[in-house]
């Protein structure tokens, strides 16, 4: 082996572990509660922390009932953040859903181990297709900003970027 591959293979052994990022958990459904369209409220009970509600999405986890192990995240639930105060269901480890069908090429949260395919407007089965083939251009907006696009949604006439001289000072 080349001394500079041994040097590298080397390195690699002596990286430190990262810690991790998602605080996990598993546990077992007790209850199922509300359902809205592509949501479903549980408790779940887990090992030396009790009942924690939970929430689960069927489109991406299946649908957890009551006896299911769940696998939770519970990162923001442990630091009170806006979740909701809902651990939140990753899967059904012993119950996958089906794999995904129909359309949708792109995939969101990308380079994350919690990847999904959806549909993009731009997609042949979209009722969007039609009309986003048919357009040449953005029309008159000739800027990228956020403020531009919601100003261009406002107005017929688009929008330009504002010229350094015409911004307002505050």
């Amino acid at each position: 082996m080349p001394d500079t591959a041994l040097a590298c293979l080397h390195a690699l052994l002596l990286l430190p572990s990262l810690p991790s990022r998602i605080r996990w958990r598993r546990g077992r459904v007790t209850e199922t509660g509300r359902r809205g369209r592509d949501t479903l409220q549980l408790t779940v009970e887990v090992l030396d922390e009790g009942s924690l509600p939970a929430l689960a999405y069927p489109s991406l986890v299946g649908i957890p009932e009551v006896g299911d192990d769940v696998l939770l995240n519970t990162t923001a639930l442990a630091q009170g953040l806006g979740t909701g105060g809902f651990a939140m269901v990753v899967a059904v480890p012993d119950r996958l859903p089906p794999d995904p069908e129909g359309p949708g090429h792109l995939v969101k949260a990308r380079y994350t181990p919690l990847q999904v395919t959806v549909s993009g407007v731009d997609e042949q089965e979209t009722e969007h297709h039609a009309l986003l083939a048919e357009a040449d251009d953005l029309g008159a907006c000739r800027s990228s900003s956020p403020t531009c696009t919601r100003r261009c949604r406002r107005s017929s006439s688009g929008c330009w970027p504002p010229t350094p001289t015409s911004r307002s000072r505050t």
